[in-house]
């Protein structure tokens, strides 16, 4: 066992001393120089980072490929491929047990798996960093860990949380040399972001005299260089002016800003500063029109995302249940135990066919019962006014009126729509648009669209049989599905039936099977 165990250690030193002593180094000179040509222009990390990755020949080296590509990937809204590629980062950066590139890659992780609306693989990773963290300095665990807390918090979209994780970290922060440039951009950085999210919490007044530091550090950045999160100055400066009434600045500011990102052509910048333009409702409507189609893009973009996404984790069950059903063939061996298991799974598929049938009745007496009870509510609007949001009770009542319009027409099932597109068909902004689904629908958007497609194909199909005969896919395409499965997860999901089922207990009642 000791020689075998000698014999193995040489082995694998012998291995690592020949991998070293085989590195090219002509080849490691042109990966660094193709990295070095992704930080000047992060918009070539598409091209340039998989040149990086064939040229790579470390596991090290592999790392920071995947982590350059998967960066790219989430400033442009692809999470599902941002997610892939830092994975992989991961992977190489364990393998060589890297504390800081592991941490490094885990705070794009975890925003990237949530952004993805993978939340529970964003808490895993969270976890597994808090883990490898303790393996560093208690300064940089304070660092990594404060930072993963608030990327968290703000797609959560609890910007008071995010406030308070960033200004404990930016109180911690060293002083700032007189002579250090990078220090002071890095500060201005951090302070910007903190700034942003205490605007979106509210204290606007902390805001304030954040906003008055940032002033005195941008007065002193080297302006010759790039500057980080410059855009998110400027959007900070337009907020605050808008805040306080000044709609000239806050144009201003917004117009600098909005070029700025632009410029970068970084998506999830780009959006977030466009939304917050719109929701200021500054520009003339032919601006708007303008940054709403860039929003929607944005959007669509996103929208194909989770369909590629809800795609790829179908496959993934599929291959679990593959799995488990193999296994269950090797344990069911004797023919007593697969005789109770028919009878068990007899009992089930009945129970469920009961309790399917008992959902469809259910489905069909909210219908004739919603049929029966329509009740008019024009011209009552004036009875459940708030001004919290919107402040004109004539434009509330303008923007309810065209809601009903939208509802009697079916808009709803138009493809791909996204709450920029409706607040736009609705002639508001998606801030009075959300007010509006929330205070009289008692929705937000997403579950609004949801429930009205869905209700409108239950409706269709009870009152034209001949839709019975039509297939899954047609169906959900007439409501404004582009995906069936999407469709059929979500009908299941509203209703607590599957589409087939509830044709199949339709086309019974009705005598067509």
């Amino acid at each position: 066992m000791i020689r075998f165990l000698v014999s193995l250690f040489l082995l694998f030193y012998s291995a690592h001393f020949f991998s070293q002593a085989t590195i090219d180094e002509s080849r490691r000179r042109l990966f660094y120089d193709r990295y070095q040509e992704f930080i000047l222009d992060n918009t070539k990390a598409s091209i340039v980072g998989n040149e990086m990755i064939k040229l790579a020949q470390t596991p090290y080296e592999s790392s920071i490929s995947y982590l350059t590509v998967g960066r790219y990937y989430y400033d442009n809204c692809d999470y599902v491929k941002s997610v892939d590629y830092l994975q992989k980062s991961y992977d190489f950066a364990a393998s060589v047990d890297s504390v800081d590139t592991q941490l490094d890659v885990l705070t794009n992780l975890i925003p990237a798996y949530r952004r993805a609306g993978l939340t529970l693989q964003s808490d895993e990773n969270f976890s597994l960093l808090k883990k490898v963290a303790k393996k560093a300095t208690e300064n940089v665990q304070k660092m990594y860990i404060s930072f993963a807390q608030a990327k968290i918090a703000d797609i959560d979209r609890d910007f008071c949380t995010s406030a308070k994780v960033r200004k404990d970290f930016f109180d911690h922060l060293k002083p700032i040399d007189k002579n250090a440039d990078i220090d002071l951009r890095y500060k201005f950085s951090v302070l910007n972001q903190l700034c942003y999210v205490q605007i979106k919490c509210g204290t606007i007044a902390i805001a304030k005299e954040s906003m008055i530091l940032l002033d005195k550090m941008y007065s002193k950045i080297d302006k010759s260089k790039p500057i980080k999160l410059i855009d998110f100055y400027y959007l900070n400066k337009a907020l605050i002016h808008n805040l306080e009434g000044n709609k000239k600045m806050a144009k201003e500011n917004f117009d600098v800003a909005t070029e700025i990102a632009l410029k970068t052509e970084t998506k999830v910048v780009i959006k977030d500063i466009l939304t917050e333009r719109l929701n200021a409702n500054i520009d003339a409507a032919e601006e708007q029109l303008k940054f709403t189609k860039i929003v929607s893009e944005i959007d669509a973009k996103m929208v194909t995302v989770t369909q590629n996404l809800t795609y790829k984790e179908s496959m993934m069950q599929n291959l679990t249940f593959k799995r488990l059903e193999q296994k269950s063939k090797i344990l069911i061996s004797i023919s007593i135990i697969a005789f109770i298991l028919m009878i068990i799974v007899i009992a089930v598929f009945r129970y469920n066919r009961k309790k399917a049938q008992m959902r469809f009745n259910e489905i069909i007496r909210d219908l004739n019962n919603s049929k029966n009870n329509i009740t008019q509510k024009s011209g009552n609007y004036k009875e459940n006014l708030a001004t919290d949001i919107i402040k004109n009770n004539d434009t509330e009542i303008n923007i309810l009126r065209k809601l009903e319009s939208f509802e009697r027409k079916n808009l709803f099932t138009t493809k791909g729509i996204s709450s920029a597109q409706m607040a736009v068909m609705l002639k508001t902004n998606t801030k009075y648009l959300s007010h509006i689904l929330k205070k009289y629908r008692n929705s937000d958007f997403p579950n609004y669209i949801n429930d009205r497609r869905i209700n409108y194909i239950i409706d269709e199909l009870n009152n034209n049989p001949l839709l019975l005969k039509y297939k899954i896919s047609a169906l959900s395409e007439l409501c404004g599905y582009t995906s069936h499965s999407q469709f059929t997860m979500i009908f299941k999901l509203k209703k607590g039936v599957s589409p087939s089922q509830f044709i199949y207990f339709l086309s019974k009642e009705n005598n067509v099977l």
